[in-house]
Formats: C-alpha cells, structure tokens, sequence
C-alpha cells in the first residue's frame, strides 16, 4: 500500500526503495505489478 502511496507522488523506483528500505529490484517487480493491475482494471471498467 505504502509503494502504491509512493508511486502517486511520482518517486522513481529507486527512491521509492530507498524510502521502503528494500532492493530496488524488488521494487522494479512490485510497481510493474501495481501498475499492469491498474491497466485491467482501467481495462474492465465501462
């Protein structure tokens, strides 16, 4: 959720793992996902 947070602020990713204390690999992986998610559902919506 924090990520997600994050990514509305417009923070790359290395910011953003910088802020979470993580791998900037593993945030690279956790924001492709946030953001395929968002294209579905974008997608489904009428």
């Amino acid at each position: 959720m924090l990520c997600l947070y994050l990514m509305g602020l417009n923070l790359s990713n290395r910011q953003i793992a910088a802020e979470l204390g993580v791998n900037k690999d593993d945030v690279q992986h956790m924001t492709g996902q946030l953001r395929s998610g968002i294209v579905e559902k974008k997608k489904k919506s009428p």
